[in-house]
């Protein structure tokens, strides 16, 4: 059987599975908050732009 793991910068272990594996767990909310911003504004753009889309 082929060992699905992989391992973060300190080295522990983790499963693919993982959200933000290796990352602080508050940079990876904070990088989902920015994510989430940047798509209200690019829809906001898109119906500028093209409001028909």
């Amino acid at each position: 059987m082929k060992e699905e793991r992989s391992y973060n910068r300190e080295g522990a272990a983790f499963d693919k599975g993982e959200t933000f594996s290796g990352v602080p767990y508050e940079l990876g909310l904070t990088a989902a908050q920015m994510q989430a911003v940047r798509r209200v504004y690019d829809q906001y753009l898109r119906d500028i732009i093209h409001p028909q889309w």
